[in-house]
């Protein structure tokens, strides 16, 4: 008798190392697995060669519907690299060289051809800045992400819209919300983020990091809200308006990420700046689903 007891509390010894051990990994696996679909919502590299494809047609289109309202859009990657030309045309596909790019078979002694090499990149680093200065959007081709900055749209430590700002904002979000709903990309959205950002310029007066951090967080979630506002009063008369409530979220970054100039510096203006980013379906998520159905009823709803 005694000896069955013995092996009766071994064997629930053993059980018990072997479930916690269990859900110790597929606790691990659910943080992970939650990071990289974040980042992949977040970043469009986890949508589907379809998603892509109409990703991509909608942003040509939204591009020629700017251009015809005298609107400069220009194609940029979310990093700030250039995805197209320093006009503002967009071309399917295409990212321009790093501007910094040096051809391989440039032998280092032809002094020559460096200095040509060098004046090109000078060159296209001024294109590249003056297109900035220019341009009253960055859209993404492959996100569809559009960055708007370098328009007033608030005053300097304000979340207030300004009129300048509403007016751009009348003529833009009409034609990218419109052409967006009108296209193969509709199937794919599930939520519209509206997010805000600022630089890294600090408040007057006496505050540690962690104030002037959440003082900027305060400042961008605010100018997100109003920005997310101002979309819900210009497109009441749309068809998509009721899609737009529960589609629609508004985040702050405050200066969390800002964007740097050529020479590493930030860059102020271009920080300063409000993104419509699209969140589309992701269709690898059904594996995790099946998954976790499998690991038990403890871990079957996300």
């Amino acid at each position: 008798m005694g000896a069955k007891v013995r092996r009766k509390k071994q064997e629930m010894h053993g059980n018990i190392f072997w479930v916690t051990m269990s859900d110790l990994f597929i606790g691990m696996f659910m943080i992970f697995a939650t990071l990289f679909f974040a980042f992949s919502m977040n970043t469009g590299q986890g949508a589907s060669a379809e998603e892509r494809q109409a990703t991509r047609e909608c942003v040509e289109v939204i591009a020629e519907r700017l251009q015809e309202q005298s609107i400069s859009a220009v194609k940029q990657l979310e990093n700030g690299t250039p995805a197209g030309d320093e006009n503002g045309q967009f071309e399917s596909g295409k990212a321009s060289p790093a501007p910094d790019a040096k051809p391989q078979n440039v032998k280092p002694s032809d002094k020559k051809k460096e200095a040509v090499i060098e004046n090109k990149n000078a060159e296209l680093q001024e294109k590249s800045a003056d297109v900035h200065k220019k341009s009253d959007v960055e859209i993404d081709p492959f996100s569809g992400m559009a960055r708007i900055s370098e328009l007033e749209l608030f005053k300097l430590n304000s979340a207030e819209l300004t009129p300048k700002g509403k007016q751009f904002l009348s003529k833009f979000i009409p034609i990218y919300l419109d052409t967006i709903f009108a296209s193969d990309l509709k199937k794919y959205l599930v939520y519209i983020v509206i997010q805000g950002h600022t630089d890294s310029q600090l408040f007057r007066g006496v505050h540690s990091p962690q104030e002037q951090y959440m003082l900027n967080m305060n400042l961008s979630m605010n100018r997100a809200y109003n920005v997310a506002n101002y979309i819900f009063e210009i497109s009441k008369n749309k068809p998509y308006y009721k899609d737009l409530t529960h589609m629609i979220r508004v985040e702050g970054a405050s200066f969390s990420q800002t964007i740097k100039k050529e020479n590493g510096k930030e860059d102020y203006s271009r920080s300063r700046r409000v993104e419509l980013r699209l969140v589309l379906k992701e269709q690898n998520i059904d594996v995790l689903k099946q998954f976790f159905r499998g690991a038990g009823s403890k871990y079957e709803k996300l």
